[in-house]
């Protein structure tokens, strides 16, 4: 695992991301379904400006941020 977070972390530093590694594994189901969402209303191009916005922060902050911003997300979509 150390070798995994090392590598990762380079890659992150490499792109401006600085991962945060530790605390549970996040279910992300409720992400998949706000991309699937904007992608069956708005297209693959809003989609993609959802992930490449939310991919770094969803890595680099705590487990309570997202859960607390995912739980915003879903309250402000009704879904």
């Amino acid at each position: 695992m150390k070798m995994y977070t090392t590598l990762m972390s380079a890659y992150g530093v490499s792109a401006g991301i600085d991962y945060k590694f530790g605390g549970k594994v996040a279910n992300t189901l409720d992400a998949h379904r706000v991309i699937q969402h904007f992608q069956e209303e708005k297209g693959p191009v809003t989609a993609d400006r959802i992930i490449n916005c939310r991919f770094p922060w969803t890595h680099t902050h705590t487990d309570r941020q997202r859960e607390r911003e995912m739980k915003n997300w879903r309250r402000r979509l009704r879904i």
